[in-house]
Order: C-alpha cells, then sequence, then structure tokens
C-alpha cells in the first residue's frame, strides 16, 4: 500500500524534486561563529529548588519571596517584557537580596534596549548569585556591558567565562576574540 501511495503520488508529480528531512540535527563542531556570539537570546526560567518545593506544615511566609518572583515571571515568559520589567522592579525593591530578580529584570531590560538600566540589574544579580545563576548573570552582564560600549567591563566576566568549563566557555571565548579583533 505504501509503495503503490509512493508510486501514484510521483507519477503525478514527477517534475518535483525530493528532499529528504532529518529530525534531528547534530550541533556543529566548535565554537559559534563571531556574528552570532552577541545575540540577545532569552534565558529559560530557572528557579532554585526552594521556589518550587513546598514543606507540608511548614510556614508559608519563607516561601513568599520565590511564590511573588513566579508570578513575576509570567508576563516574561509570554515575552512582555515591560510589564515583567515593572514587577521585577517591585521585587527586586522588595526583597533586594533576591538575586533572580535582578537577574530577570536585567534580561528584561536588555530585550527592551535599556542596556545600561540592564548592567545595573545583572551587576547585582551577579553579585548575589548563587552557583546556578552565577554563570548566566556573567553572561548577561557582559553582554550588557557590551551593548553599552563598555568591553573593558566585560573583558574580565568573559575571561572568567572563557577559562571555566561551563555551559558559556565556548561563547565566551568567542566574545573575547570578537574584542580583541575589534581592538
Amino acid at each position: 500500500v505504501v509503495l503503490v501511495t509512493i508510486g501514484v503520488r510521483w507519477a503525478q508529480h514527477p517534475d518535483e524534486p525530493t528532499a529528504v528531512v532529518s529530525q534531528s540535527r547534530q550541533p556543529e563542531a566548535g565554537t559559534p561563529s563571531p556574528a552570532g556570539v552577541w545575540r540577545l537570546e532569552k534565558p529559560p526560567v530557572m528557579l532554585p529548588a526552594a521556589a518550587v518545593l513546598v514543606w507540608r506544615g511548614a510556614s508559608d511566609a519563607g516561601n513568599a519571596p520565590r511564590q511573588e518572583l513566579r508570578d513575576a515571571l509570567v508576563p516574561y515568559e509570554a515575552d512582555r517584557y515591560a510589564e515583567a520589567a515593572e514587577r521585577l522592579e517591585a521585587l527586586a525593591g522588595k526583597y533586594p537580596a533576591l538575586a533572580e530578580a535582578h537577574f530577570y529584570l536585567g534580561v528584561c531590560r536588555l530585550f527592551m534596549d535599556r542596556n545600561a538600566d540592564a548592567a545595573t540589574s545583572l551587576k547585582a544579580a551577579h553579585s548575589l548569585a548563587h552557583p546556578a545563576l552565577a554563570g548566566d548573570a556573567a553572561w548577561y552582564l557582559a553582554l550588557a556591558y557590551h551593548q553599552s560600549g563598555r568591553d573593558g567591563d566585560a573583558r574580565p566576566l568573559l575571561e572568567k567565562l572563557c577559562s571555566a568549563a561551563g555551559k558559556d566557555s565556548a561563547k565566551a571565548c568567542s566574545g573575547l576574540k570578537e574584542l580583541s579583533v575589534v581592538q
């Protein structure tokens, strides 16, 4: 039946070229091209376990900042960056030690092309960041510095990321190469 169907389709459209499309594509080897290194990409929402876990019988007061963070990130996930920035700015003011609020506020500001403000938020996030957030905070802070024309401030962050074996290592090394070519 399959062969007959293919034969009938081919007989109806013999001049049309056929193409094989692969569903899975292997990542290319090497580092990303410098042209794409500074492209702004939206990081996924990553919350610490404390934000997701609810302890039975425990008071909810200690989890309030995390719940408010989840609520503030709803517009971020829908690409409504101005609304998310408003909510995250209020949250960062209310909980100044909440690194994720500063981080996602900085990313929203990058998408809104408010690079200097983004750098301020991301610098706070970088200084407060726990290990799981530190690499992302450093990368987006370097990106904010670069987009603000402050490549000298971006360089030490990129050097540290490049020498580390993290997920942003190759991207940071490519960014360093691009900065060296520009100078």
